[in-house]
């Protein structure tokens, strides 16, 4: 079993992802995969995507998916869209929003990927930076300990 610096890493990449409703069952399972503590991966990932912070993680997600996929999926489309639902009605725009829907998709997840990856690596060095200095201090402290007897 690894330490809680990769479950810590673990829990916030795949918090990144715009996989909302599955964070936890995929936190669960890559857990049980790469052997981590899997509490502390769900309850960091809790951290990270909750809904306090799910639209502005959204909005980021969708800006960097479409830096990747200029055009495919724009506000005005967006807007777009809207404004066709609207004028034909729900069922008969069910086949452009079945269009859009591969094009979110895969930016969404694009751009969900592009934001994990530093995010995983940056907790990873934050948390081992952080659990090697309370260490250090640790052992320091024993050492001051051990002089005075």
């Amino acid at each position: 079993m690894r330490g809680p610096v990769d479950s810590l890493a673990l829990g916030a990449a795949i918090a990144c992802t715009p996989t909302m409703p599955l964070h936890t069952f995929i936190t669960l399972a890559a857990a049980f995969l790469f052997r981590v503590n899997a509490v502390t991966a769900v309850l960091t990932g809790t951290l990270v995507s909750n809904p306090l912070t799910i639209v502005p993680h959204y909005y980021l997600v969708w800006r960097i998916g479409n830096f990747f996929f200029p055009g495919q999926l724009s506000w005005g489309r967006i807007q777009e869209i809207l404004h066709q639902i609207k004028v034909q009605g729900f069922l008969s725009s069910l086949g452009l929003l079945r269009s859009v829907g591969a094009d979110t998709i895969k930016i969404m997840l694009c751009g969900g990927i592009a934001l994990a990856i530093p995010i995983g690596l940056g907790t990873y060095f934050l948390a081992r930076w952080f659990f090697l200095s309370i260490r250090k201090k640790r052992r320091e402290k024993h050492l001051l300990n051990a002089r005075k007897k």
